[in-house]
């Protein structure tokens, strides 16, 4: 899966604006690690989403 379908992804799953997205590996997994801002204030959410079947493997709000 492609860095624009994850990003499609992670919009999904919340709004906001992309500030920043990376390639990641852990736990045997390649992921994207996609950080938003929020559209609702200045709140951050890291959205992970697996590299190869586009799962959302979790939401963390900062």
């Amino acid at each position: 899966m492609g860095e624009e379908k994850a990003k499609q992804l992670a919009l999904v799953a919340v709004q906001g604006q992309i500030k920043s997205m990376e390639i990641e590996r852990g736990h045997g997994v390649r992921y994207y690690e996609v950080e938003l801002e929020t559209d609702k204030g200045e709140v951050e959410v890291d959205v992970d989403v697996d590299a190869y079947n586009g799962k959302i493997l979790s939401v963390n709000y900062d």
